[in-house]
């Protein structure tokens, strides 16, 4: 009989060191695992920002585009009423 409970007491204290070691893996996996989804966290928030940052240089880019052209466009509406009407492009050849 004493054997017998040594043995059961054995396998008890063997049974909850397991348990506690899967306890311990456990933790450890959920630490790297909140580890990881923070950095991925991070990691989206600075590409998302500098999405955000290419997007708003396009836009100023574009806009400056724009307002190129059309200062560009009246410019040359200007020079064409100075010129009296005149087409600013040459005639093409043959159409005379």
């Amino acid at each position: 009989m004493n054997s017998f409970v040594n043995e059961t007491v054995f396998t008890i204290q063997a049974f909850f060191m397991y348990f506690l070691q899967l306890m311990e893996v456990k933790m450890g996996h959920e630490q790297e695992k909140a580890g990881m989804l923070k950095d991925f966290h991070v990691q989206k928030e600075f590409i998302h920002g500098e999405h955000e940052k290419e997007v708003e240089n396009l836009r100023s880019l574009h806009a400056q585009e724009v307002a190129d052209l059309e200062r560009r466009m009246h410019a040359r509406q200007e020079k064409d009423a100075k010129v009296g009407g005149e087409s600013p492009l040459p005639a093409r050849p043959g159409s005379g």
